[in-house]
């Protein structure tokens, strides 16, 4: 990576997100069509879930985990519960605590204009403490009284504030006011959990709390008191010696005969809560009365070990209700509390096993009989209630744990995850593909493209050159032909539901069938069939077949090329002339013009506005000078069949089509040119280019593409979802163009953004030639028919595009299934009807990833055993997704006796020979395994491990790096490189290291002869190798004690990591220092290395970095990128930036992105005079009160919950020359004016358009 200027400025991107989350709350936030019922509980079914920095909102109305919208944030959030405003819309709004140290309130509103069709709008920004992660800033915890009367926010130590909630004006539309905080101060109290007790309407609001003070544990009931607008602790008892774990709010007993007090006069209601630890749970109450103990039963044949509750969710049913409660082996319970008549109808419980599931962090249950599972590892999954499990009221003592499958609980869908992200491969060819393997015996496949998903291919006779789907009316809705051309001979063929057949036409035909080749076919208004050839055309009608008008042109002359729509056809000649049709109503023939145009070069493709009835314009390419030229077709128009406007190309051009206003072009070089035409003046506003390929490049296009089409939509549905499917479909369906060369692209635009994507085919297709659009009654939405570059005809359909947010599509590949099978995550019919079997159990996981190392074209995959067995699992797949059976056993992995795994490195001691070295906790420490890949005859491959040395060093080695043909280990303060010997490793070199340095974390290594090591205290330190000495010298060292968890050179002086921390940055080694040290022996003094390391760039990301890839050609991108992974799930990418100009733009843009409020403001006070002098404008005249204006909104609303982004993304240090373009993107949710002001800060000629396009060329150039 040439980084070789004293300024590294680097351009940040997220593009897949955390999927750590650590909130959710289920309630009724937006209103969707079609859903509009009653306000109440049994409308309660939308699901938010939160990670640190996104808000997402799913629906599960349909059974499904339904996904509206996200919004990501420049901030920790902390806690969300739901909270309606009383007085006001029956609709929830959100409550957010976070890092901002405000409380707020936020309301999901419908806006078509936004990217998922709904805004999220910010209704109250609270300041309540100062920003970031304290103590005792009360963002830790929250609750919502049960009649949505107040909520009580906690720190977690000593603060707790309570605020009132009301609409606050004659309108439900009106903005909900906030009370002033009535405040809690307890000093010493470490508050932790804070639960929301169950209370009637008549009742003041309570809350209860676990408190510890130094070792003792209190439970605390607050009770707010309206009438005198106080808080009061109505309640404090000292908890026996245990550690409790949980506290749960028990409904209102009273609703179910269940006797609460014990003195009959008491009017107020007594309030219990469930209280756990790893023995028993508790049931308490405010007044003190009851205390119910109930043992947890145990595992059959368990250990003594006892396991704590780690979870619960409480449901109400109709004349009663149940308590499921995890322990953290993943076993459910089901508590059931009933009146007692026998002892004065007081409370007697049950508590039987329910089921076993992966461990959550909570549990929400829906009216609907649905259950989600909010994983505190890998994979979220809506879940299905079968049954309630066993009604018998008793107290269970031992069970069996159903660990493999749900008796109780079946598995609806599942949402892929990616955390822990412990370690991945990247792949950075077309496509750009990640390969981690985070979840229990599944590899997760994240592919930067576009699916062609295959429903059927058939063979075909040599050298198809191009494919055609027609219908035989214009107003048709399906394709009834197919056509393909070959070099002299035409095949015509009719689709009948799902058979494909020749096409009986009359003899003799009005078609070309043979001695000629066809160009261009189409179907013209009403119901004609024009065939265009190198020789003639003809006019065919579509209901008798007969041919009713044909064209010849001059003699000694051909057709290269042809254009039409729905009335037009245009025709260019190889004598540089094009030839107009047009039909007209009164005729229903094509009539040609007399106004013939002649170029002044050859002619090489023409191209007409294919999604118009009637083309105003035509594009034309010229062979010899290169031009696209842009002819006026509109026959009214004086400049008919005029050139209005020209834009010539750096190389020749191979084809050229137009979709609206956009043109696009394909070069002989391979690149991909995408103009932009101005409607008002035909004059060429806006370019940009892609390189997609060596070889030429061709075009094709689907005219109707629904861009939300995702692989799960069935098209066997009811009429009634399919009406309600097309009403929604129509806005968002858009034209796509199909780039070909090397390999398939393809370009579609959404929200203003424009995407350039590689198009991932299945895998008996290498590339794809030419393609048409195609729909049928089975293949409805973006359906497709295709050419390969072996002559197969496939027919498919175009699903799971990529956008901004969505920016990898996720796949399973399942190798830990048994006889070498493999679930192929394209697979279709009966293979994915067994995989949804599968789907159907959610097992206890058995190994956890550790890591992912790149072995050639395949990634190594190395488990732990969670219960530590004493085993490492190893699999191996490659980046097609593809899984390598082991050749010595019946699965596709092979088990490792070895305790536990630290890490693990691939290196090559002899040439053409791959090592796996494992670093393990027992002795001996190094294990070395000769990687065996072995090739079948039908050259499918497999791969077994043959165990060569076991080395001892004393220690546990947590990093491990391949030198040359030695590993290179740092253990005891000494940097030793082995190499091979007979029967261990040898050392073969040793180099002390300086004292300071005492555990490796990270490890990467510069052209086999320097090294940068990263120390879990001391930063980073360069050193080089020398060969005479046999070792490592100090070159330098950093300044700041920096936790190191991942390193990468970026070049040989520049070092690019990440810490424990969150935070991403670069150190370079002095241009003094590096090239002279070996021939100056650096003076000695007090410190350990004389030279120290310079910091260039600094940058949070809130997230772990846990791997660093510096990729030289992402999917064809002009410039290397850097990508990093994070522990929770994170994939960043930072791309240098190479010109000052572009620098400046971008800089300023995310200065004044991140100013919008304070340039809003300025802009709505003052005007600025001709003269220079400024006018206060009165408030009445202000910009922000005139009628398409923006509305008054809360401080700090642009950022959502009031986070200064400067201050966030410098959370540990000032940010430095990485600007953040997660924020830049955010530019388009602006709206015009507001976009306007953004535009007038950066450059007053700068327009909005062309800030988009500058944002839109790093992902559409760079990735």
């Amino acid at each position: 990576m040439p980084v070789q200027e004293s300024d590294v400025v680097l351009y940040h991107l997220s593009l897949q997100r955390q999927s750590n989350y650590v909130a959710s709350c289920t309630g009724r936030f937006a209103e969707l069509p079609g859903h509009e019922v009653a306000p109440g509980v049994g409308s309660r079914l939308q699901l938010f879930l939160a990670t640190e920095t996104c808000l997402e909102l799913f629906n599960v109305a349909d059974g499904r985990l339904e996904r509206l919208a996200s919004w990501p944030l420049f901030a920790s959030i902390k806690t969300i519960a739901a909270w309606i405003p009383v007085g006001a819309t029956p609709r929830d709004v959100l409550l957010v605590t976070s890092d901002a140290g405000n409380l707020t309130l936020l309301s999901v509103e419908r806006d078509d204009s936004a990217t998922h069709g709904f805004r999220l709008e910010t209704l109250v920004n609270e300041s309540m403490h100062r920003s970031g992660m304290r103590r005792v800033s009360p963002i830790a915890y929250s609750a919502v009284d049960r009649r949505q009367r107040c909520a009580m926010v906690s720190a977690l130590e000593k603060f707790k504030l309570c605020y009132m909630l009301g609409s606050g004006a004659t309108t439900t539309a009106s903005p909900p006011l906030l009370s002033s905080p009535l405040e809690i101060v307890r000093t010493g109290y470490i508050t932790q959990d804070l639960v929301s007790c169950d209370m009637e309407y008549t009742d003041n609001p309570v809350f209860a709390a676990l408190e510890i003070l130094k070792t003792t544990t209190h439970l605390i009931f607050y009770m707010v008191d309206l009438n005198l607008n106080h808080i009061i602790k109505k309640a404090d008892f000292e908890l026996p010696e245990a550690q409790y774990d949980l506290i749960l709010a028990l409904p209102n007993l009273n609703r179910y005969g269940i006797r609460t007090n014990v003195n009959e006069t008491d009017e107020f209601t007594n309030p219990f809560v469930i209280l756990a630890n790893d023995t028993a749970i508790w049931i308490r109450d405010m007044q003190g009365q009851f205390n119910i103990e109930l043992k947890l039963p145990r595992r059959t044949n368990a250990t003594a070990e006892t396991h704590s509750i780690i979870t619960g969710v409480t449901h109400t049913l109709k004349d009663k209700f149940f308590v499921l409660l995890q322990n953290e082996l993943g076993d459910l319970f089901k508590l059931q509390i009933e009146r007692d008549p026998q002892n004065g109808d007081k409370p007697k419980c049950s508590c039987t096993y329910f089921d076993t599931i992966p461990r959550a962090t909570k549990l929400h249950i829906f009216s609907n009989g649905y259950m989600f599972l909010h994983a505190e590892y890998n994979d979220n999954a809506l879940l299905q209630i079968e049954s309630l499990g066993s009604m018998e009221f008793k107290i269970e003592t031992e069970y069996t744990p159903r660990t493999q499958e749900q008796e109780n609980l079946s598995v609806v869908e599942r949402q892929l995850n990616l955390n822990p992200l412990l370690s991945a491969n990247v792949d950075p060819g077309v496509p750009f593909k990640i390969i981690t393997n985070t979840s229990d015996g599944e590899a997760r496949l994240l592919t930067n493209a576009v699916k062609l998903k295959s429903l059927i291919t058939a063979p075909l006779p040599p050298n198809p050159k191009k494919i055609w789907a027609l219908k035989t009316n214009i107003g048709n809705e399906y394709h009834e032909l197919l056509v393909i051309a070959f070099n002299s001979l035409t095949t015509f063929l009719k689709t009948s539901g799902d058979s494909i057949e020749n096409l009986n036409l009359p003899s003799p035909p009005a078609f070309i069938m043979k001695h000629d080749q066809t160009l261009h076919i189409a179907t013209l208004t009403p119901n004609y069939i024009i065939q265009v050839c190198r020789n003639l055309f003809v006019q065919v009608r579509t209901d008798t077949f007969k041919c009713v008008h044909t064209w010849y042109p001059p003699a000694g002359i051909h057709i290269v090329s042809a254009a039409s729509t729905q009335t037009q056809l245009a025709l260019a000649l190889s004598n540089s002339e094009i030839i107009y049709f047009e039909i007209y109503p009164e005729t229903n023939t094509l009539i040609e013009s007399t106004k013939i145009l002649t170029m002044e070069s050859k002619i090489k493709s023409i191209s007409l506005d294919i999604t118009s009835n009637r083309s105003i314009f035509m594009v034309v390419a010229t062979e010899e000078d290169q031009l696209v030229s842009i002819v006026k077709v509109q026959s009214q128009s004086p400049q008919f069949m005029e050139v209005v406007s020209l834009q010539r190309q750096g190389d020749a051009i191979n084809e050229v089509l137009l979709v609206e206003s956009v043109i696009h072009i394909g070069l002989m070089n391979g690149v991909y040119v995408r103009s932009t035409m101005s409607l008002r003046d035909s004059e060429i506003v806006a370019s940009s280019e892609k390189y997609i390929g060596g070889k030429p490049i061709t075009m094709s296009f689907i005219t109707e593409t629904l861009l939300t089409l995702r692989g799960t939509t069935e098209y066997d549905e009811s009429d009634d979802e399919e009406e309600d499917e097309k009403t929604e479909d129509k806005g968002d369906l858009t034209s796509a163009v199909l780039i070909h060369s090397n390999s398939t692209w393809i370009s579609y635009e959404k929200n203003q953004f424009t995407y350039i994507r590689p198009l991932s085919l299945p895998t008996s297709v290498k590339t794809i030639t030419t393609l048409s659009q195609f729909k049928t009654d089975n293949i409805k939405r973006n359906g497709c028919c295709c050419l390969s570059s072996s002559g197969e005809l496939v027919i498919g359909n175009v699903q799971d595009f990529i956008f901004n947010d969505h920016w990898f599509n996720m796949s399973s590949v399942n190798y830990s299934v048994d006889g070498n099978q493999k679930i192929e995550p394209d697979a279709g019919g009966e293979e994915e009807e067994e995989e949804e079997d599968i789907d159907e159990k959610l097992p206890l996981p058995a190994f956890r990833g550790k890591k992912v190392l790149r072995l050639s074209d395949m990634s190594l995959l190395l488990e732990n055993s969670i219960e530590k067995s004493g085993s490492v699992r190893v699999s191996v797949v490659d980046h097609l997704g593809n899984v390598v059976p082991n050749s010595k056993s019946a699965q596709n992995y092979q088990i490792l006796a070895i305790a536990y795994c630290y890490t693990g490195a691939i290196v090559s001691f002899t040439a053409g020979t791959s090592h796996l070295v494992l670093s393990t906790d027992t002795y001996p420490n190094l294990l070395t395994y000769k990687i065996n890949i072995l090739k079948s005859k039908n050259k499918k491959r497999s791969f077994n491990l043959e165990l060569v040395y076991e080395t001892t060093i004393g220690k546990s080695i947590r990093t491990l790096s391949s030198f040359g043909s030695m590993l290179l280990v740092v253990v005891y303060g000494q940097v030793v490189l082995f190499g091979a010997g007979k029967k261990q490793l040898l050392k073969k070199s040793i180099t002390k290291l300086p004292p300071s340095i005492k555990e490796m974390t990270a490890f990467d290594c510069w052209e086999d002869h320097r090294i940068a090591i990263g120390d879990i205290h001391q930063s980073v330190t360069v050193m080089d190798f020398d060969q005479d000495l046999n070792t490592f010298i100090p070159v330098a060292d950093d300044v700041v004690k920096r936790f190191v968890t991942c390193l990468k050179f970026l070049d040989n002086t520049t070092v690019i990591g990440g810490d424990r921390f969150g935070n991403i940055w670069t150190l370079r080694v002095p241009t003094i220092v590096d090239g002279v040290y070996q021939q100056q022996k650096l003076p000695g003094n007090l410190l350990e290395v004389a030279k120290k390391l310079v910091l260039k760039n600094h940058f949070y990301v809130n997230d772990i970095p846990t791997e660093i890839f510096v990729n030289h050609a992402v999917q064809n991108s002009d410039r290397p990128v850097v990508i990093y992974t994070g522990i929770q799930g994170t994939i960043g990418a930072l791309i240098p930036l190479l010109t000052k100009n572009q620098i400046k733009t971008i800089k300023k843009l995310e200065t004044s992105v991140a100013n919008i409020e304070s340039l809003l403001f300025k802009d709505s006070s003052v005007k600025l005079l001709e003269d220079g002098d400024k006018e206060i404008v009165p408030e009445e005249e202000s910009w922000i009160n005139k009628g398409n204006a923006i509305k008054e909104s809360p401080e700090g609303y642009s950022s959502i919950v009031g986070r200064d982004h400067t201050a966030y993304r410098s959370y540990y240090a000032p940010s430095l020359n990485i600007i953040d373009g997660d924020l830049c993107e955010t530019f388009v949710n602006f709206s015009e004016d507001e976009q306007g002001i953004i535009c007038k800060s950066i450059n007053k000629k700068i327009s909005h358009k062309e800030v988009l396009g500058l944002i839109n060329e790093f992902r559409t150039n760079h990735m």
